[in-house]
């Protein structure tokens, strides 16, 4: 039966049938950020877990980075869904 048949071969009905679907990901993010009492600016401890799409390497993964600006250090882990992980860890005046 095409889509411009007037009727089914098979029973002669003339109602369609149309089937849409679709696909919903739900991510988590938590992020946190640390300032000392009274101070303005950046703060000075700053850390956020989330679920992600990686485009670089076109896999789902769930990404923890912590970036402390005292310490003057920064961690990113990219953990991917099969398992393999991705550390990396510098000094932030590298950056």
């Amino acid at each position: 039966m095409s889509i411009d048949s007037p009727e089914c071969p098979r029973c002669g009905s003339r109602d369609r049938v149309v089937q849409v679907g679709e696909q919903v990901t739900i991510r988590e993010k938590l992020k946190v950020k640390g300032r000392k009492s009274g101070a303005t600016g950046r703060p000075y401890f700053e850390a956020k877990a989330e679920d992600s799409f990686t485009r670089d390497l076109a896999a789902e993964s769930e990404i923890v980075r912590h970036v402390n600006r005292e310490d003057d250090t920064y961690m990113e882990n990219i953990r991917l869904y099969d398992g393999t992980c991705i550390t990396s860890t510098s000094c932030l005046s590298d950056h």
